[in-house]
């Protein structure tokens, strides 16, 4: 009898295994039953959408050399051993225990006086490491490319990752500038940090300066107003989805770099609207004055030079068709000048036009239709949000600390939490520093 009792007690186990794991793959199939969630403003991305079309991306080529030279995978720096690989676990604890960004912070602080959680002591290393990381984003780790159609007929390109039907926070990820969703280089460790070792869905949009929102809206943008109106917009939509919405707990911001000043122009107004649209913000390496920052890549010099012919891929179809270029190529090569980011500057002015359905009832207050009135709406801001997190690092080549993050600086209260990273190059986090350490600090944080 005994022996029957466990037969059949093994069997009704392995039954209930077996029918859960056949009901989990059954609901991820569910989530992404275009049935469900197709609708005017959110659609699965075409075919042609996910093509080059406007040859603004990296030549294979070179990210075949960067995979087989440098290339490394993230995820296999988990779990290796640390210095003080055995106290992230208790760092994480006593950020999620507390509630104010100030003390979050000085438990950073306190962790970094004890534990040296740094891998890479050199800045142009980490760089080229951070453009090499190797990972793909297929719909078997639940992500699905979509189209976002906005008011005035944007189209944006987004990355939307969904774990399964449980209902969790949500991150909405503006990145930095050129970003595609396409052909993701340097945000790829944010994925994995934001939605693959974390309990968070996301949404990941892509840059309106990247080839591929260029080339589907034939309209210049460059971050400001029309990313932040954009980023309320979409939360809006989602709250409202009939189904989406009931996969919504919390809704947070996060913006890296060129992202960053959209973000932080959205923060605000959720600040204004009493937090309504979404709870909290994380900045990093943000572009906050985008006007001054952008205008010093545009005088005469070698680094500019540079800084110019790698924008070159990105902003020569545009500019070719719009026939923007103020001068020839050979002549901004002898003369040291920036011709395309020159041309794309005049082209964000001359288009700076803004659909008013996108911002009705929360914006209006931000659009002038003057770009370089508009982008300067940061000199007025008095106090900033509550929870808001700016991180960024003490040697920036393209976001200088100056310009940006010391701006800023002087309105920290204990309802935020600014710090500056003594390691890395901009946005070069990983590999400058643990990943172990990176996703203990972040789920610390947005947990």
């Amino acid at each position: 009898m005994k022996l029957k009792t466990l037969i059949f007690l093994f069997i009704g186990i392995s039954f209930n295994f077996f029918s859960a794991v056949a009901n989990q793959h059954t609901q991820d199939r569910k989530v992404w039953n275009p049935s469900l969630w197709v609708n005017d403003f959110i659609q699965e991305a075409k075919l042609e959408d996910l093509e080059d079309q406007a040859g603004g991306r990296y030549p294979e080529s070179f990210k075949w050399i960067l995979e087989k030279t440098i290339g490394w995978i993230p995820e296999k720096s988990l779990g290796q051993e640390s210095r003080c690989s055995q106290r992230f676990g208790a760092f994480y604890e006593k950020l999620l225990k507390s509630e104010l960004p100030s003390n979050k912070k000085r438990y950073l602080e306190d962790f970094l006086k004890t534990c040296s959680p740094v891998e890479s002591n050199n800045n142009p290393w980490t760089v080229l490491k951070n453009i090499s990381q190797i990972h793909d984003f297929p719909q078997e780790k639940g992500y699905r490319r979509v189209t976002l159609h906005f008011p005035g007929g944007i189209k944006t390109q987004a990355l939307l990752g969904l774990k399964d039907n449980k209902k969790r926070d949500w991150i909405v990820i503006r990145p930095g500038i050129f970003a595609s969703t396409n052909e993701i280089i340097a945000e790829k460790y944010l994925l994995i940090l934001l939605y693959e070792l974390s309990p968070f869905n996301v949404i990941y949009l892509e840059s309106s300066t990247s080839s591929d929102h260029l080339f589907h809206n034939k309209k210049v943008f460059l971050g400001g107003a029309k990313e932040a109106f954009e980023n309320i917009y979409l939360i809006k939509e989602l709250r409202s989805h009939p189904f989406f919405s009931k996969l919504i707990n919390k809704i947070h911001l996060f913006g890296m770099s060129l992202g960053g000043n959209g973000v932080l122009l959205a923060s605000l107004i959720n600040a204004e609207n009493h937090y309504s649209f979404f709870e909290k913000t994380l900045l990093f390496c943000p572009l906050i004055d985008l006007k001054t920052t952008y205008q010093q890549s545009l005088s005469p010099s070698l680094w500019n030079l540079i800084k110019d012919l790698w924008s070159a891929q990105r902003f020569t179809y545009i500019l070719s068709q719009r026939q923007a270029f103020p001068m020839g190529f050979w002549q901004g090569i002898f003369n040291l000048t920036p011709r395309n980011i020159t041309g794309y500057y005049e082209l964000v002015k001359r288009d700076y036009t803004i659909e008013p359905t996108l911002y009705k009832g929360f914006g209006e207050k931000y659009y002038s239709g003057d770009f370089e009135k508009d982008v300067d709406f940061f000199k007025k801001i008095k106090v900033l949000p509550d929870h808001f997190y700016l991180w960024a690092t003490k040697t920036d080549v393209l976001v200088p600390t100056t310009l940006n993050y010391d701006f800023l600086k002087p309105l920290e209260s204990e309802k935020q939490f600014f710090f500056l990273f003594d390691k890395g190059n901009h946005c070069s986090f990983l590999y400058a520093y643990n990943l172990e350490f990176l996703k203990s600090l972040i789920l610390g944080i947005l947990e």
